[in-house]
């Protein structure tokens, strides 16, 4: 049985699902072909890595900012069908054979269902994040049914689709049939505890540290609120923390430090990969944000990565998967919509930090579901299953 990785993120693109997949392929104690975006392929261990070209389809003539909306879902749409082409002339696979399509972007779905209408081989569907009903993609109506009816395709044709969270399942299958959901399952994100500097002890004021990019709808304005009521009542508090947003800023926020955080609050430049993770060693406190919502159902892989620094964790999340998560290990939560709660939930933090301010965090029991060779212990087993 050949076991077939497709998906357009793999490094050295620089993206959060590149590094996932980069790291599942890794983890996994067998051959694996990997299909992705790029130009030279190479032998890595036991991966063979083939980088497909991206077409250049509509040349100057459509913007890349608006291929999706020309052709659904995504702009990597002409990279995924070349893809299927490219597999299908040089190796096509057989009925035996197993593909792994890795979503977002969702176009790799669609070279799956291309290969598995046209060879009959086994599919798995790995969603990183809901497709037609992604609560952060903000599309006009053609573009929603297009994408609802590429989806129901794709559910439908693959032997398995996995998801990274329950919040994330239940959003997704609720709109397809119920016999679908048996084929339903989760893999989370994991992080791998090697990548990791020591942690030297710490000194000077607190460093609440945030990693990652700061758009419209998940700004720093929640914590920014928080932190000035905070500053009304405990300056003494304030005057002991300092705030650092590192990553992309959009640029409504780049005047954001209110005159009262003047000395507290910092935005820098994103730092690589390797850096991210020394930050979140170092970090006193580590924030997470999501952007409003009555749920939230997304795991972000850099929440995953939070867990494996070992650091406390405060998250602007509403309830859903992010919140639970932070709970389960021991972390402090609040509303986006609540600026007293999230100034009770700092407050709480800090006093914790200033207790244990050296000590490994966290709940161990919940940590060991994400580290990545369990949930490739998991992978295998649900590969292993399919095979049979």
């Amino acid at each position: 049985m050949r076991l077939i990785f497709l998906s357009w993120a793999y490094p050295p693109i620089v993206q959060p699902r590149a590094v996932q997949v980069a790291r599942l392929a890794t983890a996994l104690d067998r051959p694996i072909e990997i299909y992705c975006a790029g130009d030279a392929s190479c032998e890595d261990g036991k991966r063979s890595i083939h980088r497909i070209a991206e077409p250049d389809t509509w040349g100057r003539i459509v913007p890349r900012a608006m291929r999706g909306i020309v052709a659904p879902p995504d702009p990597q749409r002409p990279w995924a069908l070349q893809c299927a082409r490219e597999i299908a002339a040089r190796a096509p696979p057989g009925s035996s054979d197993l593909i792994v399509t890795f979503g977002q972007p969702m176009s790799s779905h669609l070279a799956g269902l291309a290969l598995k209408r046209r060879f009959g081989n086994r599919w798995i569907a790995h969603f990183s994040d809901p497709w037609a009903d992604n609560p952060m993609a903000v599309l006009p109506l053609l573009h929603r049914v297009a994408n609802r009816r590429l989806e129901r395709r794709v559910l439908g044709a693959a032997d398995r689709v996995l998801f990274t969270s329950h919040e994330t399942l239940d959003l997704v299958m609720s709109h397809h049939p119920e016999s679908w959901r048996g084929k339903a399952g989760l893999l989370p994100h994991g992080f791998d505890e090697t990548l990791y500097p020591p942690r030297e002890k710490a000194t000077g004021p607190i460093v609440l540290r945030y990693l990652g990019a700061l758009y419209a709808r998940r700004g720093p304005g929640p914590l920014l609120e928080g932190l000035e009521l905070l500053a009304r009542h405990d300056v003494a508090l304030l005057q002991r923390l300092r705030v650092e947003f590192i990553g992309a800023v959009s640029r409504r926020f780049a005047g954001a430090e209110a005159k009262a955080l003047a000395g507290t609050v910092r935005f820098c430049a994103p730092v690589d990969y390797a850096n991210s993770l020394a930050l979140m060693r170092s970090a006193d406190l580590l924030l997470h944000i999501d952007a409003p919502a009555a749920t939230s159902v997304f795991l972000a892989s850099k929440l995953v990565d939070y867990l494996g620094s070992r650091r406390p964790i405060v998250g602007i999340t509403p309830e859903g998967t992010a919140a639970t998560l932070i709970r389960a290990m021991g972390g402090w939560v609040a509303d986006p919509a609540s600026p007293q709660a999230i100034a009770s939930a700092l407050a709480a933090a800090v006093a914790h930090v200033e207790r244990r301010r050296d000590d490994d965090w966290g709940n161990d029991e919940v940590r060991q579901h994400y580290r990545i060779a369990t949930v490739a212990v998991d992978f295998a087993a649900i590969l292993d299953a399919l095979a049979r």
